[in-house]
């Protein structure tokens, strides 16, 4: 049995082509991409130790407990503009750019007249949002494609992605002692994905001999599951200290579908002589779809230096052992007789990030951050999962600024994201097999503007 993989190779344009694709849906393999609130954006996260106001209900659920005024918070991003940009190793180009809302946390609070000494929560936030369309056209020889004996080629590579994770949470917190608080979120994910890979190609020789392709990979799913962040802060004169852990995904429904073409029909003659037929079809729906994500552990803390604060952040994400997110069953291609396996799978590598914020605070009404914050990927290259995610590292610098007004405040700033990737198996649709030198370098660019708010009432 061999993995669904087309019949007909994807020359050079293909190649760029495919790598932003894939890179495109990459952002599920990295955890900190999206930051939740208007403080905790700013200081890129590094707020596990010293969150305090209503992003405690991600970032820390026991430092809510410690929030002195209940709020209403809501958070999100003005833009933000995303650039992708690939180069094989001949220098040819593809870029693909887009300007679209960011995810956002909207989170408010039970008033604690109801709830007494507890405090209750409850907060939606968009975990995961993406959205890629990429269509390329280009040329090359008849060998690039599996037709020997065709000189002329023209392809075209159509290229659909979305991603969409939501989050409903609720949170408990709770003060166990003068500076010390305790709480647990209960999240319930909903997760959509969609990928569709479609390739066109035309071939045309001596004595009017042609040929032609047509290559479609797809799948969607939904899945539904539960998750649980614990989280322990406490905070004394000058410091600030805390440790959140999340539990791994746990899925409880879910469904989905695949679908698969490939054929290749050509009145060329192949290097053994025979006439090229080739064809390979399946589709099947209404299966199950599972999801996993990991353990993780986080710490942080945070140190007055004057009217400044210092603020410091690491979280160690779990492994993920190889899971199926789509269970097909093989089938015999038509033609080829072959056993064809178009199930999706998904593995994921440990994986440490930190972050690094300051801000200081220049009057009652005035206070100003920055932060760094590592962002790097879970991909494993050791695995052929075919859910396509990349390999990149990401860095992201953020800077800002909060008025207050009364006790509410407004929060404006930006956050500028990069990294870059040179590869050729990461960038490789597990369905789709590259030719030749394909280490495409893949360059990432990402520009936010915030503005937020945080109001306060008793």
């Amino acid at each position: 049995m061999i993995k669904a993989r087309l019949y007909v190779r994807v020359a050079c344009a293909g190649c760029l082509a495919a790598s932003l694709a894939t890179s495109a849906a990459a952002q599920d393999a990295h955890y900190w991409t999206e930051q939740f609130g208007n403080r905790a954006r700013l200081l890129g996260g590094a707020v596990v130790g010293s969150t305090r106001d209503l992003s405690a209900t991600y970032y820390n659920p026991g430092g809510l407990a410690l929030v002195p005024t209940a709020e209403i918070l809501l958070a999100g991003n003005v833009f933000t503009y995303t650039l992708y940009e690939a180069t094989s190793p001949n220098d040819d180009k593809l870029s693909s750019s887009s300007l679209r809302l960011s995810p956002s946390l909207f989170a408010g609070e039970i008033p604690r007249q109801v709830v007494g000494n507890h405090r209750i929560a409850y907060s939606f936030l968009n975990r995961q949002a993406a959205s890629f369309q990429l269509q390329s056209r280009g040329s090359a020889s008849g060998d690039s494609f599996g037709f020997p004996n065709l000189e002329l080629i023209a392809d075209n590579l159509q290229v659909q992605q979305s991603l969409s994770e939501n989050w409903f949470g609720i949170t408990w917190s709770y003060k166990a002692a003068e500076r010390v608080g305790m709480g647990i979120t209960t999240y319930f994910t909903s997760r959509n994905q969609s990928v569709q890979f479609l390739k066109l190609t035309q071939a045309l020789g001596d004595n009017g001999r042609a040929g032609a392709a047509i290559q479609n990979r797809q799948f969607n799913y939904n899945n539904y599951g539960l998750l649980w962040k614990i989280g322990f802060a406490t905070q004394s004169e000058g410091w600030d200290l805390g440790i959140t852990l999340t539990t791994p995904r746990v899925s409880f429904a879910g469904t989905g579908a695949t679908g698969f073409d490939a054929t290749a029909v050509g009145q060329d003659i192949d290097e053994n002589g025979n006439a090229i037929a080739e064809v390979a079809t399946n589709t099947q729906g209404d299966l199950s779809a599972d999801f996993q994500s990991p353990f993780s552990i986080a710490m942080g803390a945070a140190f007055s230096l004057g009217t400044a604060r210092l603020h410091l952040t690491g979280e160690w994400f779990a492994p993920v052992d190889e899971f199926i997110v789509l269970a097909s069953e093989p089938f015999v291609g038509q033609s080829s007789g072959e056993l064809i396996d178009t199930a999706v799978t998904r593995k994921l590598t440990d994986v440490f990030n930190i972050a690094i914020g300051l801000d200081n605070r220049f009057s009652e009404k005035l206070t100003v951050y920055g932060s760094f914050r590592t962002d790097r990927s879970g991909f494993d290259a050791r695995t052929d999962a075919s859910a396509p995610i990349g390999d990149w590292d990401l860095y992201h610098i953020a800077g800002g600024t909060t008025f207050r007004f009364g006790r509410s405040e407004v929060t404006a700033g930006a956050i500028v994201s990069y990294g870059d990737s040179t590869s050729g198996r990461v960038f490789e649709p597990a369905d789709i097999e590259l030719t030749g030198d394909n280490e495409v370098k893949v360059d990432y660019f990402r520009l936010s503007f915030l503005i937020g708010f945080n109001f306060a009432f008793n």
